[in-house]
């Protein structure tokens, strides 16, 4: 692990609340995770719920009028869209089906809070990182669709829900992962950036009975808390 100055800079900040980051060494090690998740909680009520005074509209609940009070209406294929922003991601990136990524679209409330999330992840980790994980590869956002096996409307119909490592194992929709797993063994989708995105307001996966998660693939700006 290699020292991040805005991981210091945290660590600074995070102390000064009284919180027990350990060392201000500028790495991201449990003691600032834990200590970081600690004080979003004490603000907002939630790690899953995102900073809405430092410029984020809060995530909604997996209702469909929830999603429509906060991301307007959902798509409708061969008709109207949800209102879109873009943006260039901050590293390289390809299609699962082929092609160069050279902006990524998605609905306006979501834009800026997965762009900064991304670009946590490459300042903190690395591009090798982000390669070995398969986070370079991308199958998409806005998708006008039902769910899968269900009737109602996919986060990906308001264009709200990004796949990243489409395909790779632990990420498929029936594979179960847990933060135990760090991303190793082949697996796809790592704690680490499960962290990230959550800090961003964002939901990985889908919790099963047992606790662990679904479909890591799937990253939503969606309070499934």
């Amino acid at each position: 692990m290699k020292y991040n100055h805005n991981i210091y800079l945290q660590q600074v900040g995070l102390k000064k609340l009284g919180y027990a980051v350990g060392a201000l060494d500028g790495l991201d090690g449990p003691n600032t995770r834990k200590s970081n998740a600690a004080s979003l909680k004490a603000r907002y009520g939630s790690t899953a719920k995102t900073k809405a005074l430092d410029g984020y509209t809060p995530p909604p609940k997996p209702t469909a009028a929830a999603r429509t009070c906060v991301f307007g209406k959902h798509g409708v294929k061969g008709g109207s869209s949800p209102s879109m922003s873009y943006f260039t991601p901050p590293w390289a990136m390809t299609f699962s089906w082929g092609g160069k990524v050279s902006r990524i679209g998605c609905n306006k409330v979501v834009a800026l809070p997965m762009e900064n999330a991304m670009k946590e992840i490459l300042s903190t980790y690395g591009v090798a990182w982000v390669k070995k994980h398969g986070l370079d590869v991308y199958a998409g956002c806005y998708n006008p669709r039902k769910g899968r096996g269900g009737n109602a409307w996919s986060d990906h119909a308001w264009a709200a829900a990004f796949d990243f490592a489409d395909g790779r194992k632990g990420n498929k929709l029936h594979d179960k992962w847990s933060a135990s797993k760090e991303g190793r063994n082949g697996y796809a989708m790592p704690s680490k950036a499960v962290t990230i995105f959550r800090k961003h307001g964002f939901q990985v996966g889908f919790k099963t009975g047992t606790a662990t998660r679904r479909d890591m693939m799937h990253v939503a700006y969606i309070d499934r808390s």
